[in-house]
């Protein structure tokens, strides 16, 4: 067990996306898309073509920038850890 669990406190998730909304060129791409990938676990993103995958994780990277919503990284804004 890890100091933090034995201490009762919760790590918080690697990434949280929260109500994100992208548009390009005025046409939406994603609507107010909201999920956490917990620290340490190996997630894929799946869908067809069209569905919003590679702009999901272009704002998860700060390439794209939503237009509504919050991305945090560790439980810091995205801002804030990207170099």
């Amino acid at each position: 067990m890890n100091g933090s669990a034995m201490s009762g406190q919760t790590r918080p998730p690697a990434l949280s996306m929260r109500g994100i909304d992208v548009a390009y060129g005025g046409t939406p791409v994603l609507r107010e898309v909201s999920f956490d990938v917990p620290a340490g676990v190996l997630c894929s993103i799946i869908g067809p073509n069209g569905a919003g995958k590679s702009t999901a994780i272009k704002a998860a990277l700060g390439l794209v920038t939503p237009s509504r919503g919050s991305v945090r990284i560790l439980g810091e804004p995205l801002r804030s850890v990207r170099r």
